[in-house]
């Protein structure tokens, strides 16, 4: 077996990558949906566990080969914290994760800045500070990540075991049952040299007010460390491939597909590409649609703040031409609809469109056999 199932994360991401046997089905869980706004934990993901639990015959805790966090963001580290709540240990324990991947904001910049950022806490106590809701935003993703890395700790998870550096990055290859699993991304290099950069522009850091290097740290991250240390992983058993891209930018996983050596006269050919950053087009282009080619695209996107984006189906649909492949949408948006069947109605298409039905948690994409759990 080798599924990938998206469940309904609203704005969010949380994937159930299934492999193995039958006779010895397996489990990598990537992120977990937000915490905020919409309690996807309570009302998705822990439903759709027991009914695992259920179908499977097996009593909880589910193994959890490997919980992995794409980076530190709500939609996608607020339910893992949730989940490490209930791993390994204790009476209502739903998952027993033997393995965890996430990369801390702690792996690269000083440790001291990142505490005086962490320190905002209410909207109230920011504003009076100077700081705006943004950099709030900004602040609540780092206090995400250390507490998610606080609590696999004290669950006994190390966090990372195996990757080259302190956290996982481009060129580390791991074996997990019968899959390959190539990080494509983020490239360690760019990591470790990021308070250097920090540092090198903002050369009077140091006698900045609190509230003020706040603000300057905080842009940095967002404009740095969102878009470079998404974890890209390329997944393969049997010859079957998925490229899984958390909020990655395009050009950034080309660097890391072209440094690893796997594109072939500069294209590369997936089963399934979970397109990234929900469908933004801040992402993706053209030709990052022409060099990464799939047999499926999955979006994990609710419409919040458009996405997947119109001029993001617009560019995927004009590099495949009229190749066949399918989409697959975690929610039925009317802007999705209304531009595909204009879309089709003006050009030669051979795709083909699958939606969440509604009353489901999650859409699934088998490689292999069907799955019926």
């Amino acid at each position: 077996m080798f599924s990938l199932e998206a469940l309904d994360a609203n704005h969010g991401d949380c994937l159930f990558l299934h492999f193995g046997t039958w006779e010895d089905p397996q489990l990598i869980i990537i992120d977990a949906g937000p915490q905020y706004k919409h309690p996807v934990f309570d009302t998705v993901v822990v439903p759709r566990l027991e009914e695992m639990a259920q179908l499977l015959d097996v009593d909880p805790p589910l193994d959890v080969e490997l919980l992995m966090v794409s980076h530190m963001d709500d939609d996608h580290v607020g339910g893992v914290i949730k989940l490490l709540d209930r791993a390994n240990t204790g009476d209502d324990a739903l998952v027993n994760v033997k393995g965890f991947w996430h990369n801390s904001f702690d792996d690269f910049l000083n440790t001291d800045d990142l505490d005086a950022l962490a320190s905002f806490g209410s909207a109230a106590a920011s504003a009076a500070a100077g700081v705006n809701p943004w950099t709030l935003g900004v602040a609540a993703s780092i206090k995400q990540g250390r507490t998610a890395r606080t609590k696999a700790e004290n669950k006994g998870i190390i966090a990372n075991a195996g990757a080259t550096a302190d956290f996982v990055s481009a060129g580390d290859s791991f074996t997990i049952g019968s899959m390959t699993l190539r990080i494509l991304g983020p490239a360690k290099a760019e990591l470790e040299s990021l308070q250097t950069k920090f540092d090198a522009e903002n050369p009077n850091a140091a006698s900045l007010t609190a509230s003020e290097r706040c603000a300057a740290l905080a842009a940095f991250t967002d404009s740095s460390i969102a878009n470079l240390a998404s974890i890209v992983v390329h997944v393969e058993q049997n010859n079957n491939t998925m490229l899984l891209t958390g909020d990655a930018r395009g050009d950034k996983i080309l660097e890391g597909l072209q440094s690893t050596g796997m594109l072939t006269d500069g294209k590369i050919e997936v089963d399934i590409l979970k397109v990234p950053h929900h469908g933004s087009d801040r992402n993706v282009s053209t030709d990052f649609f022409r060099k990464v080619q799939a047999r499926h695209y999955v979006f994990s996107a609710d419409g919040e703040d458009d996405n997947p984006d119109t001029a993001t189906l617009e560019m995927l649909t004009t590099a495949r031409s009229n190749r066949e492949y399918t989409m697959w949408f975690t929610h039925r948006l009317q802007h999705v609809i209304d531009y595909l069947a204009q879309d089709s109605a003006n050009n030669t298409r051979n795709y083909e469109i699958e939606f969440r039905e509604a009353d489901a948690t999650s859409l699934w994409v088998d490689l292999e056999e069907e799955l019926d759990f």
